[in-house]
C-alpha cells in the first residue's frame, strides 16, 4: 500500500547491497507536494531511528525530479529528515531511552545533471531544519534553566553570528 508516510521494512537477500529496505508510501502521485514528501521522509527517518539505524540511503522516484525543481526537492527532503530526527534528550539518563542520531543520509539515485542543484537544496534544508531544531531546544528547555536572561543571551548570540540578517535589542 502506498498510503502517505506508511512504512514497511523488508529484509533483503537479493544482493542489492543492503540487508534491509524500508519502503515509504508517498501517496497518490497526483497528490504529491513538497510538503507531503517532507512528511514521508520524516516518517522514514523516525522508522529508521526506532530500529536504531544511525544511517540510511534514500532512493527517490525519478518522477519527483520532473515534478519538482531539484533544489526545492533537496530542501524539503532534507528538512523532513533533519526535523524528524529531533529529540530533546538532555534529561534522559538511560542511554537506551535516547534517540539514535542520524549520522549519515546518502541519496543514491540523483542524476548528475541535477545533483548540484539538489545538493544545494539539501544544504539549505539542513540549515533551515537545524535552526528550527535550535528553537525547539529553546522551547523545550525547562523555565528554571531557560530564564528570560538566558533566552536574551541566546538571541544575542544568534545576532552576533548573523549581524547582517538579525538585529537584537534586549529590553529591560
Amino acid at each position: 500500500e502506498a498510503r502517505l508516510a506508511k512504512t514497511q521494512l523488508v529484509y533483503s537477500d537479493v544482493g542489492i547491497g543492503a540487508p534491509r529496505v524500508l519502503f515509504v508510501g508517498l501517496g497518490a502521485r497526483k497528490d504529491a507536494t513538497l510538503v507531503t514528501l517532507r512528511h514521508a521522509l520524516g516518517a522514514a527517518t523516525i522508522a529508521c531511528q526506532e530500529r536504531k539505524f544511525g544511517s540510511f540511503a534514500v532512493a527517490l522516484p525519478e518522477w519527483l525530479f520532473t515534478k519538482f525543481r531539484p533544489a526545492a526537492l533537496g530542501e524539503f527532503v532534507s528538512r523532513g529528515i533533519v526535523a524528524a530526527s529531533y529529540s530533546y534528550d538532555v534529561f534522559k539518563t538511560r542511554e537506551d531511552a535516547k534517540i539514535i542520531p542520524v549520522n549519515e543520509v546518502v541519496f543514491v539515485n540523483v542524476v548528475s545533471a541535477k545533483r548540484a542543484a539538489f545538493q544545494k537544496g539539501v544544504e539549505s534544508g539542513d540549515h533551515i531544519a537545524r535552526c528550527i531544531n535550535y528553537v525547539r531546544d529553546l522551547g523545550n528547555t525547562p523555565p528554571h534553566e531557560m530564564t528570560p536572561i538566558r533566552l536574551a543571551q541566546e538571541a544575542q548570540k544568534v545576532a552576533l553570528v548573523h549581524p547582517k540578517k538579525i538585529h537584537c535589542t534586549v529590553l529591560d
